[in-house]
């Protein structure tokens, strides 16, 4: 299954029409929708009768430039939960040298 972010001029409409089995995760009304289907489900969401454009995950530009603050909040934060997550550290000994170690626990 993967996510997809979903455009439309009037999402409650396309969500009732769409012929991919979808499930909304989120959405931000009128316009814009997170749905999780399956992985090859890209080609038809965008060709569904009144999507205007699908992300997987960004959104095009021309698209993008049409959104309003909120909506483009929602759309970055979709792209942003998507990105691979990287630490400073991440997976090191807990010892490794130029990092703190953690805190003994507290004494009873």
């Amino acid at each position: 299954m993967k996510q997809f972010l979903v455009v439309s001029d009037d999402m409650a409409w396309v969500l009732g029409h769409l012929t991919v089995p979808v499930t909304v995760v989120q959405s931000l009304p009128p316009r814009l929708a997170v749905v999780q289907a399956v992985d090859d489900a890209g080609p038809a969401l965008s060709a569904a009768l009144g999507v205007r454009a699908v992300g997987e995950p960004a959104l095009p530009e021309t698209v993008r430039a049409t959104l309003t603050d909120e909506e483009l909040l929602f759309a970055d934060a979709f792209v942003i939960t998507g990105a691979p997550k990287t630490r400073l550290g991440d997976g090191a000994a807990w010892d490794t040298p130029g990092f703190t170690p953690p805190d003994p626990p507290p004494r009873r």
